[in-house]
């Protein structure tokens, strides 16, 4: 059961007073992994430096005492999201002049999920400087890979502002080399519609004309005045008249 899964966790607090009132003190504290134990330091980098070591039966204990199921993983997981939102470092009784003795860390990821809570015991002299030695260079290691991360994040983000303008800009030019072959083609088909048009035009008005109707149309006859011969009109002038023998006699 390793620590590898654990990032280390880095945060500032304003430390409690357990019984004592006074002004709250800024601490800054980290919680990772070092081996097979867990690390948690806090210190205001002038007086006051506390760290607890937790080995792995320890965690054991912890995990136990939070009540936290599920695999290890799970455990770690959960042990940085709680340190990473609600935290109290609450310092003891103060003993003499050093200050007090101990302190404790509180965390909780939510409201109505189980507390957790580690003693820390207070450092001096070398032991304390040395810490607080090892806490100034995790923070600023810490602060050049946030940085390294934002520079790449930034980059990617040039790099694909760049892809999207270079993808306008392509489709821009597509859009307008489509447009240039469109066109002829579109002044063609108006061309083809607008002979079809005076074609259809024609036709109607040439079939409307009475020149049309009158030389061209099969049903139309033409009445020409003809003269009748002599012989026919003689025969066409006066009364025939039927005389039946009982009307001469």
């Amino acid at each position: 059961m390793g620590l590898e899964g654990l990032n280390p966790v880095f945060g500032k607090v304003f430390a409690e007073a357990n019984r004592t009132a006074g002004k709250p003190i800024p601490f800054v504290f980290q919680v990772c992994g070092v081996g097979d134990e867990l690390r948690v330091i806090a210190s205001d980098f002038v007086s006051n430096t506390y760290q607890a070591k937790l080995s792995g039966a320890q965690l054991e204990d912890l995990r136990d005492d939070i009540g936290i199921s599920g695999s290890w993983s799970d455990f770690l997981d959960y042990l940085a999201t709680s340190l990473s939102s609600d935290v109290k470092l609450i310092i003891g009784d103060v003993v003499e002049s050093e200050g007090a003795s101990c302190s404790r860390i509180v965390s909780q990821k939510a409201k109505g999920l189980p507390k957790i809570s580690i003693r820390l015991e207070k450092l001096v002299g070398a032991v304390a400087a040395e810490v607080n030695a090892i806490l100034a260079l995790e923070l600023y290691s810490e602060f050049i890979n946030t940085r390294h991360s934002l520079v790449e994040e930034q980059r990617s983000k040039d790099q694909l502002l760049k892809l999207v303008d270079a993808k306008e800009e392509k489709c821009s030019i597509l859009t307008q080399q489509l447009a240039m072959l469109m066109s002829p083609r579109k002044r063609q088909s108006m061309n083809i519609t607008s002979t079809g048009d005076s074609d259809s035009s024609s036709i109607i008005a040439s079939q409307d004309s009475p020149d049309k109707n009158a030389h061209g149309s099969p049903n139309v006859k033409r009445v020409t005045n003809r003269v009748v011969p002599a012989h026919r009109r003689s025969k066409l002038r006066g009364a025939v008249l039927d005389y039946t023998e009982d009307e001469q006699g």
